[in-house]
């Protein structure tokens, strides 16, 4: 039954150890995206795991062309962040230091003296309030850009692309790497994709609103897919995918929504198209086994700053 049906079928251990020795490991926008939302060392640690890979490592045209489009818009919010962080920290200050109004207004005036002498014993050695709001302040200003620096490949800022670390070392290592469009025309590829949602086709459906008809963003998961297909028809290479994508059109997931493993109407849309084998690994996946599977040493902080991010990413989307 295995040999009919393998795509209602885990990997064996064996399975799985040869697909990270020798298949093709291909990333979607969402992982390059990450390394602008993690600091410098779990950066340093996604870096040395697409190196381990070597030649075996592809980014699919889509992915490539999303992580354009959506780089500079991560920058800007992973930076303003930070001056966030900061103006909050000044409003914190003000109303601190609003502490020296109250005493006044509870002294003498419209009051009247009972109160005054009675609260006056609170404010009796609070002389150096202010001093230890600054202390404060300053105190979390300096974490604030102690984290920004390390967060900041330049030190400056990520969105100067010509000293962006991260991109020029993605530019490095998925140079001739980096698949071609879909020959197909795009209205092609919508109007199919508009036939695999209404089915609830996987993948990208999840994406699809409803409406009359496709659009280029809802399709941006399902040419993708395509470009995973004819790469694998094409060199005849077993593939696996790393992706921070959670939703049902990719996965299937319990009672509690947790993945559970990839849907098998993708292993056998893939086995049946291109006689490979397809798999498919969170993030957090690919970290974790990073040493088990190819040697390479993975720091717990980096899998823990992946997990947040991708939370985080959850809260904004449901938002």
């Amino acid at each position: 039954m295995r040999e009919q049906f393998p795509w209602f079928f885990d990997p064996t251990e064996e399975e799985l150890q040869r697909l990270w020795d020798e298949a093709t490991f291909c990333f979607d926008a969402n992982v390059l995206l990450n390394l602008y939302r993690v600091d410098r060392e779990t950066t340093e640690d996604y870096f040395k795991i697409f190196q381990a890979f070597g030649d075996r490592i592809f980014l699919p045209h889509e992915a490539a062309n999303q992580f354009f489009h959506n780089r500079r818009g991560v920058i800007r919010t992973e930076q303003n962040s930070f001056s966030k962080a900061k103006d909050e920290v000044e409003k914190w200050v003000e109303r601190r230091t609003s502490f020296e109004n109250l005493k006044q207004q509870l002294r003498g005036g419209n009051i009247g003296q009972i109160i005054e002498d009675e609260i006056e014993s609170v404010f009796d050695g609070r002389g150096d309030y202010e001093e230890e709001v600054e202390e404060v302040k300053d105190d979390l200003i300096e974490r604030i850009e102690d984290l920004q620096e390390r967060f900041t490949p330049t030190g400056t800022t990520r969105a100067n692309a010509e000293k962006d670390e991260i991109l020029g070392g993605l530019i490095e290592i998925f140079d001739g790497k980096t698949g071609q469009s879909l020959e197909e025309d795009v209205e092609d590829l919508k109007e199919k994709a508009q036939k695999r949602y209404e089915s609830e086709q996987p993948p990208g459906y999840e994406d699809y609103g409803g409406d009359e008809y496709v659009s280029r963003g809802e399709c941006e998961d399902f040419i993708i897919w395509k470009q995973l297909l004819v790469f694998a028809e094409r060199e005849e290479e077993d593939v696996v995918f790393i992706t921070g994508e959670e939703k049902q059109d990719w996965w299937e997931v319990d009672n509690e929504y947790e993945i559970v493993r990839p849907r098998y109407e993708l292993l056998r849309e893939f086995s049946r198209r291109t006689g490979q084998v397809f798999w498919i690994l969170t993030t957090e996946d690919m970290l974790e086994n990073a040493y088990d599977r190819l040697g390479v040493e993975v720091r717990d902080k980096s899998v823990e700053q992946t997990e947040t991010v991708k939370i985080l990413s959850k809260k904004l989307e449901s938002n």
